[in-house]
């Protein structure tokens, strides 16, 4: 694999969004239909801007609350399907987009959900896809360590009070082999699809940890030499956007 070029931590949400809408607008531009968009695991909000596409935007998500809140809120879904991604079945080859963000390590089995994934998109069309790497220091510390210590974390170093309440972060974590980016690679060497665009970022410690980032900084290095740098400190999140192969 090509080194992975990796997107400053400071402002990655503002430059991951810059460059997936610069890059989607100029794939769809010659596109004359009205551009099928599935969104399968909704957050609270749309983080696309497509410009003058014409799209249809289909949200899925297993919470029918939480499908609701979005519409309330952001009210941008022109249709709504309540399932989960392991069990709901879609019709094949419907979408000529599917945007998936923070869901598949969430998934145990989450080989399976790409699958479908796939399955629903029409042939040369895309899957853009967000993930955490398993493969990094981050990663291996998420998971090794137990859900009630991520709550903590979440609860009390981020000071979300809510933090493990139903509906709420953080979210149990499976972290199948496919949820990095050797096993991504892979997968799509296997299966004959097309890698377009792929970026890493780095997390934010000093969003998180303050004046003691430095030593965060420092201990995730630590981790990545002894591991022999089989588990890399230089970035923590994965962004990708795949053309689904011919046949």
């Amino acid at each position: 694999m090509e080194r992975l070029e990796v997107l400053d931590s400071r402002s990655r949400w503002k430059l991951q969004r810059a460059i997936l809408s610069s890059f989607l607008i100029d794939y769809f531009s010659s596109t004359q239909e009205r551009i099928h968009v599935l969104e399968a695991g909704c957050g609270t909000a749309w983080n696309l801007d497509l410009g003058t596409l014409d799209f249809v935007l289909t949200g899925l998500d297993v919470s029918e609350e939480a499908l609701e809140l979005r519409q309330h809120q952001q009210n941008d879904l022109d249709e709504i399907v309540v399932g989960d991604l392991q069990t709901i079945e879609l019709s094949d080859a419907q979408y000529d987009m599917i945007y998936c963000s923070y869901v598949l390590e969430h998934v145990s089995g989450a080989e399976e959900v790409l699958n479908k994934l796939f399955r629903w998109l029409k042939p040369n069309r895309l899957l853009v896809l967000l993930i955490p790497d398993r493969d990094t220091v981050l990663g291996f510390i998420t998971r090794c360590t137990p859900f009630w210590s991520h709550v903590f974390f979440y609860k009390y170093i981020r000071r979300l009070p809510n933090a493990g309440k139903p509906g709420q972060v953080p979210f149990q974590t499976y972290y199948d082999k496919v949820v990095s980016r050797r096993g991504i690679h892979d997968y799509c060497r296997s299966r004959g699809h097309k890698i377009l665009l792929e970026y890493g970022h780095a997390f934010n410690s000093s969003r998180t940890f303050g004046v003691f980032a430095p030593l965060l900084d420092i201990l995730l290095k630590l981790i990545e030499l002894i591991s022999f740098r089989r588990l890399s400190s230089d970035h923590s999140g994965l962004v990708y956007v795949i053309e689904k192969s011919p046949q």
